[in-house]
């Protein structure tokens, strides 16, 4: 075992604890959401460069429904996993709160895709394009907090 030099105060390591796990999971779904909103987003900004052949963006939309399908599941457990430490860390509540928006947002570009048609492909794609760009907003705001998460889960000491 290490000894502790005379006078100094050793870090408390908490891995393995309920509020490591609990920052650990959100941590991780939030690095999984974030790489499946880049993902969906490229997507989306391919299907609107098809707004001059609406047919074509119309084949892709079962696509993009599903890759937003799996964008949300990741997103929408972030809260949950860090529910039980976002009243002790502000930094897991500021991730928690920004989930809660980008989930809210992931939803609403599905919404806006999911009655699609002929008629109004470009418009809903521009729809969810604004609303995925609205959840990257929101995981931006929160990198410093999710930065500083990912920073606890590394080193396993207390924050």
């Amino acid at each position: 075992a290490a000894s502790v030099a005379a006078g100094a105060v050793a870090e408390p390591k908490l891995a393995g604890t309920p509020v490591f796990s609990a920052i650990r999971q959100g941590v991780t779904l939030a690095k999984q959401a974030q790489a499946a909103m880049s993902a969906v987003s490229n997507t989306v900004r391919v299907v609107q460069g098809l707004d001059s052949n609406p047919i074509a963006a119309l084949t892709r939309m079962p696509g993009v429904l599903r890759e937003l399908g799996h964008v949300a599941a990741p997103i929408g457990k972030i809260a949950q996993a860090l529910a039980s430490v976002s009243d002790q860390i502000s930094d897991a509540a500021q991730l928690a709160r920004a989930a809660s928006r980008a989930v809210n947002s992931v939803r609403d570009a599905k919404a806006a895709l999911s009655s699609v048609n002929i008629g109004n492909v470009a418009g809903s794609i521009d729809t969810a394009a604004r609303c995925l760009s609205d959840a990257g907003g929101a995981f931006k705001a929160a990198s410093s907090a999710t930065a500083c998460l990912a920073s606890y889960v590394a080193t396993r000491r207390a924050l």
